[in-house]
Order: C-alpha cells, then structure tokens, then sequence
C-alpha cells in the first residue's frame, strides 16, 4: 500500500499524482470528488485497474493506473493525447452514424 497526493485534475477523468518515485496518471471510472493536494492510498506501482482509496473519507473507487515514475510535463503530454484519440475517435463513430 502506497500513498500519494493528487497533483493535477484534467476534464475530471484523468488524474495526476505524486508519490516517492516522481509523477503517474490514472484515468478514473467511478466518480469520486477529488481535488488536488488530497492524499489517496492503494497500489500505485503498476498499470492497470486498481480500487483506491481517498484518505479523507475512505471513499473506494476504481481506476486504471496509466503510467509511474514519469515528469510532471510527460504526464501531462500523455493525457492530452489521450484525451485527443478519444475526440478523433468518438468524431469517426459520429461520422459513420451519419
């Protein structure tokens, strides 16, 4: 068990946090009200789905953990790339539809 800090919230899917190791991201699939300094706790150490916990409130709430141990700015690079692919996609899934 890990504990880290929220750093960074973007379009409040995808989360940005800090631990011993440096920076991370994880893309969120419960709704859980975060906001940036709160302290979550859980395994944070590979990808993947993990549940965590929000310290404050001991809500548990799933995530998919999608990459550790990177710099603030990479973190940020790969969430904006995400967060572009799933426009374009969801635009191709529009377009085909008519």
């Amino acid at each position: 068990m890990q504990t880290v800090t929220v750093t960074k919230i973007i379009e409040d899917d995808y989360v940005i946090f800090k631990s011993e190791k440096g920076f991370g991201w994880f893309e969120m699939f419960d709704f859980v009200d975060l906001d940036e300094d709160d302290i979550l706790s859980g395994n944070f150490e590979t990808y993947g789905p993990e549940k965590i916990t929000k310290e404050t409130t001991g809500e548990i709430f799933e995530v998919s953990i999608e990459d550790v141990m990177q710099s603030l700015e990479l973190c940020i690079e790969q969430i904006e790339k995400e967060i572009e692919y799933h426009k374009n996609k969801q635009s191709m899934i529009a377009a085909q539809n008519g």
